[in-house]
């Protein structure tokens, strides 16, 4: 049996040996709980905490006015169980699911002039994986970028709907696929196209489960940390943490804890997902 093991932007491939996969874990949550979703309960409000093995509450349910849950899908039109996120009408009503916290916060050194340990001491730490497996089933075009898809965000705000600083992906009105980095509250953000024309996913169909993740590695005392975006294990988009860069620092010690989540406030649009989940290791080799 094959593990995959490594950073998949450095190159990483299958190995052919049996490794001690994810060794040094400290966050391993996933959503879906698989025992909730091959049970009869059709709200699926229990993630699976894979270290310890038990059963955790997620928050979920409507947004910006909306009062629904997130249900499993009625059909195996993937192949499999998938949760829904119904999108929302003309008031913006949506659906959200959040890793609660302190259920899977996810930390990250940001800078590495500020760090207060001692460089013979500093050790690599607060790398991170989060992914989610979606589509978007009824891929209407005109549906906004505004908060479609998976983010990372400070204290579980949405990127566009609260302007939360984040990091995540979204979708333009014209049904294009966007890494996005927003700073300051109402302030400067990036958006950058990573499907469509010109992109290493010219012919991207959306409507098709895909792999959305976002990667992050801390500072050391010699590198910066950094951020990067990919879709289906492919790198689409990285950016380097310091001076003149867009995405968002949090305090002067440089070092954050991210909220993750996936939302869904686009007029008309339903988002299927089959797995959200978030990992944490001390090197983002332990994250596979």
């Amino acid at each position: 049996m094959a593990n995959f093991s490594g950073d998949v932007s450095l190159g990483a491939r299958f190995n052919p040996v049996i490794l001690s996969a994810g060794a040094g874990r400290m966050v391993d949550q996933v959503w879906p709980d698989p025992l909730q979703a091959v049970s009869t309960a059709s709200a699926v409000t229990q993630c699976r905490n894979r270290l310890l093995n038990v059963q955790m509450a997620m928050a979920t349910g409507g947004f910006g006015g909306g009062g629904a849950t997130v249900n499993l899908l009625g059909t195996n039109v993937y192949g499999q169980f998938a949760a829904r996120l119904a999108g929302g009408g003309a008031d913006g009503v949506g659906q959200l699911v959040r890793f609660n916290l302190p259920a899977a916060p996810v930390f990250q050194v940001q800078g590495r002039s500020t760090l207060s340990v001692p460089s013979s001491d500093y050790q690599p730490f607060a790398c991170f994986r989060v992914y989610a497996v979606y589509a978007y089933a009824n891929a209407v075009i005109g549906s906004a970028v505004a908060d479609s898809g998976l983010e990372l965000t400070a204290n579980g705000g949405l990127i566009q709907s609260q302007s939360a600083k984040g990091i995540g992906f979204g979708r333009s009105a014209t049904g294009v696929i966007q890494a996005r980095s927003q700073t300051i509250g109402g302030g400067a953000s990036s958006n950058v196209a990573v499907t469509g024309a010109g992109t290493t996913f010219p012919a991207f169909n959306d409507t098709l489960m895909t792999a959305y993740e976002v990667q992050g590695i801390s500072a050391t005392t010699t590198a910066e940390a950094r951020i990067n975006w990919l879709i289906n294990g492919r790198l689409v988009r990285t950016a380097l943490y310091g001076a003149g860069t867009i995405l968002p620092t949090f305090s002067p010690n440089a070092d954050y804890c991210w909220t993750c989540l996936i939302a869904n406030v686009a007029n008309s649009v339903n988002l299927d997902i089959t797995q959200f989940h978030v990992i944490q290791a001390p090197t983002i080799q332990d994250c596979y």
